[in-house]
């Protein structure tokens, strides 16, 4: 079993510990959830998630997905559009489209994707997603499995 090291330290504190990656994982999503919660966009900003993801609208949101992605170990890109569904869907947002897959992947890789179809598809044919309308997807309850099984 793997070790991982948590330290707090501060004024008056300072504690050291081995943990198992378990532990390490939730130590890690409640700091990442506390950055997030003090973060929260306004209003504003939300409606405008709501009704125009253009890269504007994303550039505070794009820091919590890169977060998000990192933190559960998305690999391929199959499993980023699934990842950023499943984001999308935490903040209220229950279905998304190619147009805010490619501006998320602008955001995080600076430049746009080479092949969304094929990242698409690849999301697709693994069930991980479904297309609830044209062009707009929704995360399978697979795809939410998979996601959430990188944390482990």
């Amino acid at each position: 079993m793997s070790k991982y090291s948590v330290q707090i330290s501060g004024k008056d504190l300072s504690i050291a510990h081995s943990v198992n990656r378990s532990l390490a994982d939730k130590i890690a999503m409640m700091l990442i959830s506390e950055r997030v919660s003090k973060a929260i966009p306004t209003t504003n900003t939300n409606k405008a998630l709501n009704d125009d993801t253009t890269t504007s609208n994303i550039e505070e949101p794009s820091a919590r997905f890169s977060d998000f992605i990192d933190t559960h170990g998305v690999t391929c890109s199959g499993e980023l559009v699934t990842s950023l569904g499943l984001f999308l869907d935490g903040r209220g947002k229950l279905t998304f489209t190619k147009d805010e897959y490619r501006a998320y992947f602008k955001m995080l890789r600076g430049k746009l994707p080479t092949n969304v179809p094929r990242d698409f598809s690849n999301a697709l044919d693994n069930k991980w997603i479904s297309e609830d309308s044209e062009d707009q997807f929704k995360v399978t309850s697979l795809g939410e499995k998979m996601v959430n099984d990188k944390l482990n």
